[in-house]
C-alpha cells in the first residue's frame, strides 16, 4: 500500500514513524534526532489542532488566563514533518506498516508508539457526556461555564479538583462526586484532606462517598446515586480517568494489557518504543502524567536509535495540581505514606514544604512554595536550608514555576 518511491528511499535512510502528535511524540522525535538518526522522521497525530501543553488545559486556559495559541507547543525541527488530522487504525509489524484512515500507509523502519490516551467515560459509548481531555473539549468547557450557573463533576481527582477552581473562578456553583473520603485521594490522606477543605472553603460541595451512580439526559443533565440522591446542573462533566489508545493496535501481535507493554528503555521490540500516556514499562502501572510523558518520550527515542547505550527509564513520580490559589508539588511514590515531616512553613496555612519517609520510600511536597523538581529531588535526603522559600501565586504557576531548573 506504499508506493514504490516510499520502498525505494528506505533502502538508503531509515524511515522512522511516530504515531502521536503529542508531547510525547515530539519529544520522542526530537530525541531521535539528538541520538544520531538524519534520515526521514514522520509524525502524525489524528487531532487537527497543533500539538499542545496539556497541563495547561484544566488550569490556565479553563481559567481564561491562557489563550489555545499560547498552550500551543513549539514546532519541532524543520527536517521533522508534521501530518495532522491523520489517524492510525492499523499496524503490521511483518511488513512494518501503520495504516491511516485516509486509506494511505505509511512504511517505517523505527515507530515510536505516542497515541496516549483518552477521557474515561461512564457510558459505552460516551453518549451525551462532557470530557476535559483535549483542546476543543477545553475550549468548549469555558465557553459553556460562562452560560452557566450550576456544574456537577463526577470524579475527585486532579481533574475534577482543578475543574471545581475553574467553575468557582466563573461564577459557578460546583458539586463534586467523588467515592472517596476526600479529594484527590492519590496524594495521600493529608494533603488530600487539604485540597478537600481548601474546596470547600469556596463553596465547592463536596460530596464523599458517592460509589455507584447513572447519568440522567442526553446530553446529560443529572446524576442519580444508588441510594436514590439526584444531582440536577446544568453541565455535568464526567472526570473519571483515561483509557490508553490501542484500539487501533489490535491484530498487530504488539504486547497490550491495559496499555502497550514495553521495557525499562521503552522499547516494545528491536523496532518499536511506546512512551506517554499509553504506555506501560517494566510491568508498572501507566502514569498519565505530564513529566512523566516527556521523560518516557526521550528515552523512547534515544533507544530506538542507539538500544542498550541508553540509560533505563527511571521513574520521577512528578505531579502537581493548582487550584483556587493552592498549587501542589509532590515528588516521590504515591500516595504519601506516613506522618508528613514538616521542613518548611505550616500546612494548616496551606504554605510548606514536607517529606514522608516509608522505609526507603521517601516522598516530599511543596504546598504554595516556588521550588524546582531538581531541588524537590535533593530533599530525599539533605536537610533544607532554614532561609524560607518563596510563597507562590498564581502568576507564578501560570508562567511555570514548577520546572526541572
Amino acid at each position: 500500500m506504499s508506493r514504490r518511491g516510499d520502498h525505494d528511499r528506505s533502502v538508503t535512510a531509515t524511515e522512522v514513524v511516530v504515531v502521536g502528535a503529542s508531547a510525547a511524540g515530539l519529544t520522542a522525535a526530537e530525541a531521535i534526532r539528538a541520538a544520531g538518526h538524519d534520515g526521514p522522521i514522520t509524525v502524525i497525530g489524528r487531532e487537527v489542532s497543533p500539538p499542545y501543553v496539556r497541563p495547561a488545559l484544566s488550569k490556565a486556559l479553563l481559567h481564561g488566563t491562557s489563550t489555545a495559541e499560547a498552550v500551543c507547543m513549539p514546532p519541532p525541527q524543520d527536517d521533522v514533518a508534521v501530518r495532522l488530522g491523520e489517524e492510525a487504525v492499523g499496524l503490521d509489524r511483518m511488513s512494518r506498516r501503520v495504516f491511516l484512515a485516509s486509506g494511505a500507509a505509511l512504511r517505517y523502519d523505527k515507530l515510536v508508539i505516542a497515541t496516549g490516551a483518552r477521557a474515561r467515560t461512564m457510558r459505552p459509548d460516551g453518549r451525551g457526556e462532557t470530557v476535559l481531555r483535549s483542546l476543543g473539549d477545553a475550549l468548549a468547557v469555558r465557553i459553556t461555564l460562562g452560560q452557566i450557573g450550576t456544574a456537577v463533576i463526577v470524579g475527585g481527582g486532579f481533574v475534577g479538583f482543578e475543574l471545581a477552581s475553574a467553575c468557582v473562578a466563573a461564577g459557578v456553583r460546583p458539586t463534586i462526586l467523588t467515592r472517596h473520603a476526600g479529594l484527590v485521594p492519590r496524594l495521600g490522606a493529608e494533603l488530600s484532606a487539604l485540597l478537600t477543605r481548601t474546596a470547600a472553603a469556596h463553596a465547592v460541595d463536596v460530596q464523599c462517598g458517592i460509589d455507584e451512580v447513572s447519568l440522567e439526559g442526553d446530553p446529560v443533565c443529572a446524576v442519580s446515586t444508588l441510594r436514590g440522591a439526584t444531582f440536577e446542573a446544568d453541565l455535568v462533566i464526567t472526570a473519571i480517568g483515561c483509557r490508553p489508545n490501542i484500539e487501533w493496535l489490535a491484530g498487530s501481535g504488539a504486547p497490550l494489557d491495559h496499555g502497550v507493554l514495553a521495557d525499562d528503555r521503552c522499547r516494545v521490540d528491536a523496532a518499536i518504543s511506546a512512551a506517554g500516556d499509553v504506555a506501560r514499562l517494566g510491568g508498572r502501572d501507566r502514569t498519565p502524567f505530564w513529566t512523566a510523558a516527556l521523560d518516557q518520550a526521550k528515552v523512547a527515542g534515544a533507544a530506538l536509535i542507539r538500544g542498550d547505550e541508553v540509560a533505563r527509564y527511571a521513574p520521577s513520580d512528578f505531579v502537581w495540581t493548582e487550584g483556587f490559589g493552592l498549587t501542589v508539588s509532590v515528588l516521590g511514590p504515591l500516595p504519601a505514606q506516613g506522618v508528613a515531616e514538616t521542613l518548611e512553613g505550616d500546612l494548616a496555612e496551606s504554605s510548606a514544604l514536607l517529606r514522608w519517609r516509608n522505609g526507603d520510600a521517601c516522598t516530599v511536597a511543596a504546598v504554595n512554595r516556588r521550588i524546582s523538581r531538581r531541588k524537590l529531588r535533593n530533599l530525599f535526603t539533605e536537610e533544607p536550608q532554614r532561609t524560607p522559600l518563596t510563597a507562590v501565586g498564581q502568576s507564578d504557576i501560570d508562567s511555570g514555576v514548577v520546572d526541572d531548573n
